[in-house]
């Protein structure tokens, strides 16, 4: 049994280096990302932005698209319906902007939405660099310039870390939980490290390396596109890089219904698209923690619910720590939070473990797009 202490004190202190190193590195990739950031040149972009659904903060993000602080950019907007509140929201948003409704083709051969919605887009885009943005995320005026400094020589492929913000109702701090102190310092710390993860909050990429890698087709056949642009760049010699800012997402309040769905979607994504880190989670995160803590009691000579009140402890100190340095949202429900949060990962990732079949995830509908024109910005 003394083997058996000895290997769950290993693990315990393997997971708690991972919770405290990943902090670390999530506060250091600003700077580690601005110095690997040497391309000095501002070409024009185009920007994309998908419209689904009225989402908590668009006319905002919408506005934010206008604010860049870039030397010249124009915008496409597509929706699903010729007419819906998102559409009446962002057009209230681009005043400034003459906007054109016109239909796109249908894409049958795509299994994600959202990408197929891009297609038209992306082929008939003004220029050659294209930034795909979700219709909810909100940029700093700098984001656009930021994301250019990052796609220098062996890179293919730029991303910007997500970060919740505005959340209402329990639920949603929840949510803001998953998205932030796990899922942002995962991705922060992954950026540091260098490696080629995708995350489709707001992805810059230049037509032709999207058109070598095939990276428009990898997208549409996968329910989870970031990763899938990822890989392929990869696959053509390419890198992924983040850049030094983050990008904000609105939650809103949000229904625990629509919570469970959209994150067992997400954990679905990692399964099929990064099946490794999938995997990891489940031992890595505060639930694995408690375990190993509580088996591994004997050896640090204390009692189990000693050394699980002290994983978890751990856990709300480094994560409320980093939400405070990173000036993220914290609210007095964050520690109820983050423990909800570790209660219902380990069962939607569970959900997801038998492996489904691509195609299985949403039927794909027509589209259609309107355009405001050309906007340099000031």
């Amino acid at each position: 049994m003394t083997i058996v202490f000895d290997l769950a004190a290993l693990w315990w202190c393997a997971i708690i280096a991972v919770l405290v190193g990943s902090a670390i590195l999530a506060l250091v990739q600003p700077v580690l990302a601005r110095r690997r950031a040497r391309n000095a040149q501002m070409p024009p972009i185009s920007v994309l932005v998908p419209l689904k659904r009225d989402l908590p903060g668009l006319a905002a993000a919408t506005h934010s698209i206008f604010a860049q602080r870039y030397p010249a950019f124009d915008v496409t907007f597509s929706a699903a319906e010729e007419s819906s509140s998102a559409i009446t929201t962002v057009l209230q948003a681009a005043t400034t902007c003459p906007v054109v409704v016109r239909r796109t083709r249908s894409q049958p051969g795509a299994i994600n939405p959202k990408v197929a919605n891009l297609i038209d887009p992306i082929a008939t885009a003004s220029y050659d660099h294209v930034l795909l943005k979700d219709a909810g995320t909100r940029l700093a005026p700098g984001t656009l310039r930021s994301m250019m400094r990052s796609h220098g020589p062996g890179v293919g492929l730029v991303c910007a870390v997500p970060v919740a913000t505005d959340a209402a109702g329990f639920v949603a701090d929840v949510e803001q939980a998953v998205i932030n102190t796990h899922g942002a310092r995962f991705l922060l710390a992954a950026s540091a490290l260098r490696l080629d993860i995708g995350i489709g909050a707001a992805m810059l990429v230049e037509r032709g390396d999207l058109a070598k890698a095939k990276g428009v087709e990898a997208m549409a056949a996968s329910i989870a596109d970031d990763h899938a642009l990822a890989k392929a760049m990869r696959a053509i010699g390419l890198r992924t890089a983040f850049a030094d800012t983050t990008v904000d997402q609105a939650l809103g309040r949000r229904s625990l219904k629509a919570f469970l769905e959209r994150h067992r979607r997400w954990i679905l994504c990692r399964r099929q698209e990064a099946p490794a880190a999938y995997f990891a989670e489940l031992f890595v995160g505060a639930a694995a923690g408690c375990i190993a803590g509580a088996l591994a009691a004997p050896a640090f000579g204390l009692s189990p619910w000693t050394m699980v009140g002290a994983t978890l402890a751990a856990w709300l100190v480094v994560e409320t720590a980093l939400a405070l340095i990173k000036r993220w949202p914290v609210t007095p429900v964050m520690p109820l939070a983050i423990l909800a949060r570790e209660l219902v990962l380990p069962g939607l990732w569970w959900s997801v473990l038998p492996f489904r079949r691509r195609g299985e995830e949403e039927p794909l509908e027509p589209r259609v797009r309107f355009a405001p024109g050309h906007h340099p910005a000031p």
